[in-house]
């Protein structure tokens, strides 16, 4: 009897702590995908708000405002920085915190001229975690390049 009640209470205990880490676990999983939903909500939001000034000084060929306006919205929260890219790839407009970081044009970039709609994707920088939301750059009658939002997503 009592080796049977020992086996019981070993069960229970058991099956407690099985059920307790799945909770666990299934939370961790839960509470990263919301944030990875919110960071990919912001990177749009953001991106789409600024293209139609970045447009408009790509159309004008205004590389000075271009690059003042890049280096205005640097100083937000978990942003690392902003890159405008020309139709070819090569960097016109980047933050200096983010030109430290980024050697060539990321695969998403790319992605996203190829496809010429908007992608984003989670990735490694140099050694930080990020996430990076490309908005095709576009005017009437021509495509003009991408821009790049990189948040860190650590």
């Amino acid at each position: 009897m009592r080796l049977l009640s020992a086996r019981l209470i070993i069960a229970l205990i058991f099956g407690v702590i099985l059920v307790s880490l799945c909770s666990s676990e299934y939370e961790v999983l839960s509470g990263k995908r919301n944030l990875r939903r919110d960071l990919q909500r912001r990177s749009e939001v953001l991106g789409e708000s600024l293209a139609g000034n970045v447009e408009r000084d790509l159309e004008r060929g205004a590389t000075q405002t271009l690059r003042k306006t890049v280096q205005r919205f640097a100083n937000r929260e978990n942003l690392i920085g902003l890159a405008v890219y020309d139709p070819q790839g090569h960097v016109i407009a980047v933050t200096d915190e983010l030109a430290s970081q980024i050697e060539n044009t990321p695969p998403v970039v790319l992605q996203s001229m190829h496809e010429n709609q908007e992608s984003d994707a989670f990735q490694t920088l140099g050694k930080r975690r990020v996430h990076i939301y490309v908005v095709p750059l576009r005017s009437p009658d021509k495509f003009l390049g991408t821009m790049a939002v990189v948040h860190d997503a650590e």
